[in-house]
């Protein structure tokens, strides 16, 4: 294959990086407040450019405490995690 036709299927080529996260929904925490997420990332590639992505994955922690007397009891935790670019 030839430079010309490396480089012409290069730009004409589409990366799509689907990336499962979490999130905390404090509208549902007593059903299960965890809820899982797909996030798409799309790069289009070009022959004159170098590109080069980082992810990061963050551990996230929550306490529900849900009246007054939870400061006292202790709540519920959970631990999730989440992607970022």
């Amino acid at each position: 294959m030839s430079m010309e036709k490396t480089n012409e299927v290069l730009d004409n080529t589409m990366v799509i990086v689907p990336i499962m996260g979490s999130y905390f929904d404090m509208s549902e925490f007593k059903v299960k407040p965890i809820k899982n997420l797909i996030r798409t990332f799309i790069y289009n590639l070009d022959s004159r450019m170098v590109n080069g992505q980082n992810y990061y994955v963050k551990r996230q922690h929550a306490v529900t405490k849900d009246h007054w007397l939870g400061k006292f009891l202790g709540g519920e935790e959970f631990t999730y995690f989440d992607v970022d670019q």
